[in-house]
Order: structure tokens, then C-alpha cells, then sequence
């Protein structure tokens, strides 16, 4: 089934791209597209294209978040001769939505610069194959696929939710200072879990260290036990696993009857459970006690927080600190705790950030105003861009979104209220009948505050922080700084690994 859908889609957007290479001909609407951009008073109209899930809502957090940055990047004039416009499409969640709402952009509206969206995968993918051909740069508030991380197939697509594989030189920065090289890896049968640990992998052979044994598990129960018994026969003593987190604990009630917990075995996972994952033994055949002892001494990584301590007062560079950004929508969607909303208006800060240093730039730039979909100005005003946006940095009000559970946001639990709200001003969406709101339930998601918003090719990168399982209370033991490659051992909030046997664990036997 996996495999059938992916030859659909790779076909539809085969389809598309044709379209696109065939459209720069003899397509009569690329000739109205590229019509005149819009100035009034010497401000140029900057239009935005805005991808969403709305759900028959025109309230969703996401959408009103990017709204809300709109509104504020206009009123405070951040971008000296420009004003932005943001006009929203729905995709559902479904990839041929989606280009259907891209094509609506392009043929019916008027003239854009940016794509902004979607918080689906799938849709991400098929779009960002297409967007180039039109000098568009396109950036997701919430597509984590590690598959959009190909720079060469994805040109132009950034996105401002963090992926587990911009941790990578972390993990081979930290591994190397243990002198690991040999390791095994087991990993949940998901598409999410499989590239995470196919990138990996391949950055550990690129470093020159060894993958002795890889396995893969389905689902929880018999399976799991079939597959660490496999696992235990590899003399690899450093085992990476990546699953989530109820088949976490599944895991380790097996590694607790196997014996493969600290000090023989070092495991190394992703660092976004919930906090204290392990207390609760539901769903496994163990006892809570039994899977403290098998995850004592485990190592986490993620991204680091300027928030850790509970620090949530400094200002973005929408002069909004975090925990104002949540008052202010939780006050326009009755909501709280919102996952892609932050992500989202971050996004839109992101496109902000990169016109204003467009427009102060002191190279021979073209105009904004000669940006066209087809033309080399459009495609010199693009590239400009895109450099800007590689090198970009600042203190946003992001909250990462954790998953727990990989499914499409249809297959989610909802709990629904109707309620009828404005739309945002200087916003413009298409009509949707009978506006509702949706509650999701936090059952499914984890989240957290995030660094300062840059870039490491389409990933947002940042510090990435090592924590160690310390008798049930997770410790720092390193930072690792991207952009110097650096890893510290010795930050201030540092403690020194714990090894029970008094000394490092070997990597084999």
C-alpha cells in the first residue's frame, strides 16, 4: 500500500511538472499571472500563498497565527516599501487538494511571492516539487518528513519545524569523543521512524563507523520480543532505537527480561518523550519499577531551549514574548497549549525577516516590484532570497511539534465546538459554509519551546542538547553547537555522564 502510494503520487507530480514545462509556452493564464504587481501610496503588495488544513474553519490556530503576523509585520512597517497580503486555500490533508489550491493561487489571484503551509507531508512533498518552476520559495510550519530534507529534489523549501536529523553531527560529534564506532539500531516500522534512522545511518557510515545490526518492528507485543532477541545476538553494545513513545516502554520491559540496560548496554533515543515516560508500565508486562531499572543511564537527543528553565519572557522579534503569542491567539481561538500556530506565525516572520534584508541590502538587488513567475528578474529576486533565508536568525516564539502516533490529522481524535469568528484583517480566505473549531486533543502530541529560528539547508537547525537519565531525572551532559560544530562537555548546566561500572562503556564486546 506504502509503495503504491508513493508510485501515484511520484506519477501525479511527474504530471504536473510536465504541465509546468509545457504551460511556459502556450499557457494564456501565465500571462495574466505574471500581470503587474500591485503598489498603492509607493508600497508594494507582497502577496503570500497560505496553505492550511482548515477543517471548514476559518479560526483554525495556524491560520489565525499567520494572520496575526501579517497584522503586526504591516502595522509596525517592518519591511521598508513593502506591505504583505496573505491569501489562504485549504488542501485537506490530501496532496491533489493541494496543487488543485496551488493553481487556484496562481491563476486566479493576484500575483505571489512565497508559499506558506502545509502542516501535511505528503502535500509538502508534492508541492515542492513544483514551486520551483515558478520562483517561488515555499516554507512548512509543520512538515517533518526526514524526505523533504533533500535539498536537490526540494530547491526551495524551508520549514520551521525541527526534524530529528539536523541532530545527526550531535550524535556523531558525541560518539566520537566516547570513542564509539560500532553500534546496532531498532526501529518502529513507520515512515517517520525508517528515515530518521536511514539518515543516520548513512551519516554514520560517512563518519567511518559501522551499523552491525538493524532491525525493525511492527506494531508492539510478540514482535518486539522476536526482534531484541535478534538484537542481543549482535555484539554491539550501543544500541540507537527510534519509536515512539508507547512502543518505547515496550521496548525496554523486553530490555529489562533480556538484560540489556546499563552498564552493559547504552541506549541512545530521541529526546522528545513526555517527561517521566517511563513511570507509567501500561500496555507493557512489566512493572513501573522494573522499567526504571532498564532505562536508568539512557541517552536522549534534541533540540536545545532557550526556555529550559522555564524561561518564557524574553521578546521575539515580533516583540511578542512566548507566553503573550499564547495568550493572544489562545484569546481568538479558544485554545491553549497550540502546537502549529506558533510555527506557523514564526514562518510568516521568517519571509518578513528575509524582504526587510532584501530591501536594506546594499547590493545591486532587482526591485521587488520585477519579480515575475517565468522571467530572470523573478528568478534573481528568488535566488537572492533563498540566500538570505539560509543565513537567517532570530528569536522566534516557536513550540516544536512532537509526535507521538504517525497519522494523517483525519484519523485524529477531535472534539468539535461551533463557533463563529471574524477573520483576521487584511487576511482573505475563500468562503467556507458553517465555521467550526476544532479541539485536538493533546493525546496524540508533545511539545516544547525551541531556539532561535535558522536554517541548515531546508531544516531548522539549532543547538542540540544531550541529556542523560540520571536515576529517573533526565541531565544535561552536552550541547553541540551546529554552526561551529562543537560539541561542550562541559557547559554550565552540564553533569558528568554516569557510568555505573565507574568507566566508559565499549562499543563491542
Amino acid at each position: 500500500m506504502f509503495v503504491n502510494g508513493l508510485l501515484i503520487r511520484s506519477q501525479y507530480v511527474l504530471f504536473l511538472i510536465i504541465f509546468e514545462l509545457t504551460s511556459r509556452r502556450k499557457s494564456p493564464w501565465c500571462t495574466s499571472a505574471n500581470g503587474v504587481n500591485t503598489t498603492i501610496n509607493g508600497i508594494l503588495e507582497v502577496n503570500i500563498a497560505g496553505l492550511f488544513e482548515l477543517e471548514n474553519s476559518t479560526i483554525r490556530p495556524e491560520f489565525v497565527a499567520a494572520g496575526l503576523a501579517i497584522q503586526q509585520v504591516n502595522k509596525k512597517g517592518f519591511i521598508p516599501g513593502v506591505r504583505l497580503s496573505l491569501f489562504a486555500n485549504d488542501t485537506k490533508c490530501d496532496a491533489g487538494r493541494g496543487a488543485d489550491a496551488f493553481y487556484d493561487f496562481i491563476y486566479r489571484k493576484p500575483k505571489l511571492m512565497f508559499l506558506v503551509g502545509t502542516k501535511c507531508s505528503e502535500v509538502a512533498k508534492t508541492l515542492a516539487e513544483i514551486v520551483p518552476y515558478w520562483n517561488l520559495l515555499f516554507i512548512s510550519y509543520g512538515a517533518i518528513s526526514p524526505a523533504l530534507s533533500d535539498r536537490e529534489k526540494y530547491p526551495t523549501f524551508f520549514r520551521t519545524a525541527t526534524v530529528d536529523s539536523s541532530h545527526n553531527d550531535a550524535r556523531i560529534q558525541f560518539f566520537k569523543s566516547l570513542n564509539w564506532n560500532t553500534f546496532a539500531t531498532i526501529h518502529e516500522d513507520q515512515e517517520l521512524y525508517s528515515l530518521a534512522i536511514n539518515d543516520l545511518s548513512r551519516a554514520l557510515e560517512k563518519a567511518n563507523m559501522t551499523v552491525e545490526r538493524a532491525t525493525t518492528f511492527r506494531g508492539t507485543g510478540s514482535d518486539v520480543r522476536v526482534k531484541m532477541n535478534i538484537l542481543k545476538e549482535a555484539d554491539a553494545r550501543i544500541i540507537i532505537g527510534s519509536f515512539q513513545e508507547d512502543a518505547a516502554r515496550q521496548v525496554f520491559c523486553e530490555a529489562y527480561k533480556l538484560r540489556m540496560y546499563s552498564p552493559r548496554y547504552v541506549w541512545i533515543l530521541h529526546g522528545w518523550y513526555t517527561e517521566n515516560w517511563w513511570t507509567s508500565s501500561k500496555g507493557t508486562s512489566c512493572t513501573d519499577e522494573e522499567l526504571a531499572v532498564a532505562v536508568d543511564g539512557y541517552i536522549s537527543v534534541d533540540s536545545v531551549s532557550v526556555f529550559r528553565d522555564g524561561q518564557t519572557t524574553y521578546e521575539s522579534i515580533s516583540g511578542l514574548t512566548p507566553d503573550k503569542f499564547d495568550e493572544i491567539l489562545s484569546s481568538r481561538t479558544n485554545q491553549s497549549g497550540l502546537i502549529y500556530a506558533s510555527l506557523a506565525f514564526d514562518a510568516i516572520w521568517t519571509l518578513a525577516y528575509a524582504l526587510r534584508k532584501y530591501q536594506l541590502s546594499e547590493r545591486h538587488l532587482p526591485k521587488l516590484d520585477m519579480f515575475n513567475y517565468k522571467g530572470e528578474e523573478g528568478f534573481n529576486i528568488f535566488k537572492s532570497l533563498s540566500e538570505i533565508l539560509a543565513n537567517l536568525e532570530f528569536a522566534g516564539v516557536s513550540v516544536s511539534l512532537l509526535i507521538y502516533s504517525i497519522f494523517p490529522p483525519n484519523f485524529l481524535s477531535y472534539n468539535s465546538i461551533t463557533r463563529n469568528g471574524a477573520v483576521a484583517l487584511g487576511v482573505h480566505a475563500r468562503k467556507i459554509a458553517q465555521p467550526n473549531m476544532t479541539l485536538c486533543r493533546r493525546s496524540g502530541y508533545s511539545y516544547f519551546r525551541q531556539g532561535p529560528v535558522s536554517f541548515h539547508g531546508p531544516d531548522r537547525q539549532g543547538i542540540s542538547v544531550l541529556e542523560q537519565n540520571q536515576h529517573s531525572h533526565m541531565r544535561t551532559i552536552a550541547l553541540f553547537y551546529p554552526e561551529k560544530n562543537r560539541l561542550d562537555l562541559h557547559c554550565k548546566s552540564c553533569k558528568e555522564i554516569y557510568w555505573k561500572n565507574g568507566k566508559v562503556n565499549k562499543s563491542t564486546i
